[in-house]
């Protein structure tokens, strides 16, 4: 089965189903059509003979217009018309390229017939002798061999002209590819140079931006390093400070408990100065 075949079946399918849609919905009993309809389906005349025009293309439309009712049927319908038209003008493609293929075919025989190198017509009788007849068609027997020959030639020269100009012109093809594929290397080349040097001078100014931030880190390190030991020295300066004022305190403390126990030594000797004159008195 060709793609011709196939593709009236699709549509003859396409068809059938198109034109048994209203038996398959409301319209199945027959007293629900319209009495004076201008459609009258072919199944209901099984007994005439269907035609070709009855199953064409342009049929098939006039029945999906006919069947749409309201929008959603006519949104449908038109998807059915659109596939009508896209099935219609694959077949007439078909149809072109198989009359195009008997046309190349004919062609083709026609070249392959014998070509008749000097016709004879038997009703003509010869004006000339015998001799005279059978040496002037022995000459244009050469005549038409040469000819040919000739012919044979001129196509085998203009064959061989064609195949040296489509040689020439694959090789200026070649060579202007080759040409384009070499630009095409070197500008990929160019292109990978620069993006090379422009990693390589990012690398450079991410290592001098590494190199100052350690040169920054260093510093920071040696600030702080310096910090903690002034820290300390003033710690240990307040710690002495503190040992020292301790100390100070400590021998105040110490001194005024001594004034104390020298007051309380005087104070009971003059009290005991006191008892003795008392006594003696």
């Amino acid at each position: 089965m060709n793609q011709i075949t196939l593709t009236r079946v699709c549509c003859m399918t396409f068809f059938i189903t198109v034109r048994s849609f209203p038996l398959l919905s409301s319209h199945l009993k027959r007293k629900n059509w319209p009495k004076t309809t201008p459609y009258h389906h072919p199944w209901d005349y099984p007994n005439e003979k269907k035609t070709r025009e009855e199953f064409s293309y342009e049929s098939m439309r006039k029945d999906v217009k006919y069947h749409a009712r309201t929008k959603s049927e006519l949104q449908s319908h038109m998807e059915m018309l659109d596939l009508i038209n896209s099935c219609e003008a694959s077949y007439k493609a078909d149809v072109r390229k198989q009359k195009a293929a008997e046309a190349r075919n004919q062609k083709h025989k026609a070249a392959e017939l014998p070509k008749q190198i000097s016709p004879f017509d038997p009703f003509e009788l010869p004006k000339q002798s015998s001799d005279e007849f059978r040496r002037q068609n022995f000459f244009k027997f050469l005549a038409s061999i040469e000819a040919r020959n000739q012919k044979q030639k001129a196509a085998a020269d203009r064959k061989k002209k064609a195949a040296a100009d489509r040689k020439l012109k694959t090789d200026e093809a070649r060579k202007q590819k080759q040409a384009e594929v070499h630009e095409q290397e070197v500008a990929e080349v160019q292109e990978q140079k620069h993006e090379t040097a422009e990693v390589r001078k990012q690398k450079q100014k991410a290592a001098e931006v590494r190199k100052q931030k350690q040169v920054a880190a260093e510093v920071r390190k040696q600030e702080a390093a310096e910090l903690r030991k002034l820290k300390q020295e003033a710690v240990e300066l307040r710690k002495q400070k503190a040992a020292e004022l301790r100390k100070q305190r400590a021998e105040a403390r110490k001194q005024k408990a001594e004034a104390v126990e020298i007051r309380k030594r005087e104070a009971e000797v003059a009290e005991g100065n006191i008892k003795s004159k008392r006594q003696k008195k």
